[in-house]
């Protein structure tokens, strides 16, 4: 497992923080499980996240968490539910 940290370009914002899980060195295209936390939570979600995307490895899937805008490493703005959305669809695209 290969753990990089990574900075997800959001469409009307800051960078997004996060953390691919990779289940190989190898740069071929895989499949990735991207894991959103909850309304008032970070990308860690007290420790599941991370374990979760390394049971995902064994699998040979890749695992992304990320911090919302408002959330975790990112800036401190009021959280909404539309931008939420907006920033899965900077992850999804990411991806």
């Amino acid at each position: 497992m290969i753990e990089n940290k990574v900075l997800i370009q959001s469409t009307t914002r800051s960078d997004l923080h996060g953390i691919l899980y990779m289940h190989s060195k190898d740069a071929k295209k895989t499949s990735i499980l991207i894991m959103c936390h909850g309304f008032t939570g970070d990308k860690y979600e007290w420790g599941h996240f991370p374990e979760l995307a390394k049971a995902c490895n064994k699998e040979g899937i890749d695992g992304l968490i990320f911090d919302f805008t408002g959330s975790g490493e990112n800036e401190r703005v009021p959280i909404t539910l539309s931008k939420q959305i907006e920033d899965l669809e900077s992850v999804y695209k990411w991806g």
